[in-house]
């Protein structure tokens, strides 16, 4: 069975491949690869995802399992970049996230352009 363990875990993702439909984001790779070297030094068991192994598939799987989750990427309001060969295949959107189990989740970095342009209501932010 799976032995639960006291060491936090940590997820980078960095400069996923977008295959043409969105420009490559210029400083995404040294910053995913700074942060995810930090964390190692800090003793966090780090997965980092970075260009074409960053698919969707690949964070989904990771994220529940992750206390610290950094994002090195392009975004939008409703969604973030991630490798695909098409936007539609590369964007992880907030109705995904909201499915996922983030409860071992303790700190999200959205290193990401648009990210906060959610819509405001009297909830809060709607968005990523």
């Amino acid at each position: 069975g799976h032995v639960e363990t006291d060491t936090p875990s940590a997820l980078v993702i960095g400069d996923p491949d977008f295959h043409g439909w969105a420009s490559q984001l210029p400083g995404a790779l040294q910053e995913a690869v700074y942060v995810a070297r930090r964390l190692r030094a800090s003793t966090y068991d780090t997965k980092a995802l970075f260009e074409g192994d960053a698919t969707k598939p690949s964070v989904l799987e990771a994220m529940p399992n992750s206390n610290i989750l950094h994002f090195a990427t392009h975004g939008s309001p409703d969604g973030i970049y991630l490798s695909g060969e098409s936007e539609q295949e590369g964007t992880l959107s907030m109705a995904e996230v909201q499915e996922l189990d983030l409860t071992k989740a303790r700190l999200v970095v959205l290193s990401e352009c648009d990210s906060f342009r959610g819509q405001l209501c009297t909830d809060g932010v709607i968005g990523i």
